[in-house]
């Protein structure tokens, strides 16, 4: 089953919208591995494209920021819709999928606490992957592309649809993708 993935939109809906384009025919399932949103900026569209689409969607630490007590301010305004801060009070920290028979696991970070590690090609934290029994396992958080193979599994990271792949901030480009995986 071809599958598609996303993560570290940062609030970049065209981005998003182009990824989705790229991605239309060639993926049966999508997986969006955390910070659609960006800090405490609410993003109606951008939890539109994730539900219509029905992608496999897990909190980044903006959607956990936004969702915490300093985030009143950025709930409570006036283009928030409530269906969308309901579901987003649903999507969980971690998913685990299977798919064709392969056990997928998808975090925005690192899946160890304190889960926020970056985990970056070259990480000591890669080595871990190999203890877990996943065929895959898809993050996010770092801007940076990754796929490593861990013992018998894969790390993938798609990138960040906001960040450089060299990690200068505020630059806007599509999201990396790494193509698509046959789970």
């Amino acid at each position: 089953m071809p599958l598609g993935s996303l993560a570290d939109a940062h609030g970049n809906l065209a981005a998003v919208r182009l990824a989705l384009k790229q991605l239309s025919g060639m993926v049966e399932q999508l997986i969006f591995a955390g910070d659609a949103m960006y800090e405490y900026r609410f993003s109606n569209e951008l939890l539109d494209l994730i539900r219509e689409n029905r992608m496999h969607y897990v909190l980044g630490n903006h959607e956990m920021s936004l969702l915490g007590p300093n985030g009143d301010r950025a709930r409570a305004a006036a283009h928030v819709r409530k269906d969308h801060l309901e579901f987003l009070h649903t999507v969980p920290e971690s998913i685990e999928l299977e798919a064709d028979g392969r056990r997928l696991l998808v975090v925005h970070g690192s899946p160890w606490k304190p889960y926020s590690d970056y985990v970056y090609a070259g990480s000591p934290l890669l080595r871990r992957f190999s203890e877990i029994p996943y065929d895959y396992v898809i993050l996010g958080h770092p801007p940076v592309a990754l796929g490593s193979r861990q013992g018998s599994g894969l790390v993938l990271n798609p990138g960040s649809g906001r960040e450089p792949a060299d990690g200068r901030p505020g630059a806007r480009r599509a999201p990396r993708t790494l193509g698509t995986a046959s789970a």
